[in-house]
């Protein structure tokens, strides 16, 4: 059950990297911000061929920033979740910090294909006389 503390006091139980400063941590949040500023751009430009390509890069990162994520914690040995799992709480470091973070994967993932697809048909059309 959620505390009543607040989504990010809840997550930080589980992803240590946001219970205190991590420079990692600080650096992917910023690269969010940026991520958002962008496909704010994107999605009000959206007819344009200019925000298919931005859109196409944006989902690159966000795709690429968070498998680098998991990457790192892999690395680590789990530094920053182990103790979730350490306590026993398997569902909970699923729930919490496995799911939620593989949207980050998917949904770009898609974008990235459908997008991608886009990019390659525009580039592969005969010119306009």
């Amino acid at each position: 059950m959620a505390s009543q503390r607040g989504p990010l006091v809840d997550y930080s139980t589980f992803d240590h990297r946001y219970a205190g400063f991590d420079a990692f941590g600080s650096a992917q949040s910023w690269a969010n911000l940026l991520e958002v500023i962008a496909l704010v751009w994107v999605l009000t430009h959206r007819r344009r061929f200019s925000a298919v390509v931005v859109g196409l890069v944006v989902s690159v990162a966000t795709f690429w920033k968070t498998v680098l994520y998991f990457l790192v914690e892999i690395c680590s040995g789990l530094d920053m979740t182990r103790q979730s799992l350490e306590r026993g709480d398997l569902g909970g470091f699923l729930m919490v910090a496995v799911l939620p973070n593989l949207i980050w994967i998917v949904v770009p993932g898609v974008v990235i294909v459908v997008l991608g697809r886009q990019v390659l048909r525009a580039g592969s059309a005969p010119p306009n006389r």
